[in-house]
């Protein structure tokens, strides 16, 4: 049982990372150091780029900006097949 339900997430993640695209996500709003300027993210789609912050956590405003709306946001291409949903890159000062 716990094989086969682990078989189903596996083909759950690769059914979704096939649809993945790369998007270039950037904020100029908080540019002390040790924060986050920019990354490459894999995602479904824009608003979940958007949505990505680099602590994973939307609390941590020192490390990223205090809002998603002053995320800029830039499709790059589509993510190949073996690329999981999350950062690829990211540029911290």
């Amino acid at each position: 049982m716990v094989l086969r339900r682990q078989r189903i997430i596996q083909k759950d993640i690769v059914a979704k990372a096939a649809k993945l695209n790369l998007y270039y996500i950037w904020q100029d709003e908080n540019t002390d150091e040790d924060s986050y300027h920019a990354m490459v993210v894999a995602a479904e789609n824009m608003q979940e780029a958007k949505s990505t912050h680099p602590c994973g956590d939307w609390d941590r405003v020192d490390m990223w900006c205090h809002d998603l709306e002053t995320v800029g946001v830039k499709l790059v291409g589509r993510a190949n097949k073996n690329v999981h949903p999350g950062i690829i890159l990211a540029s911290v000062s």
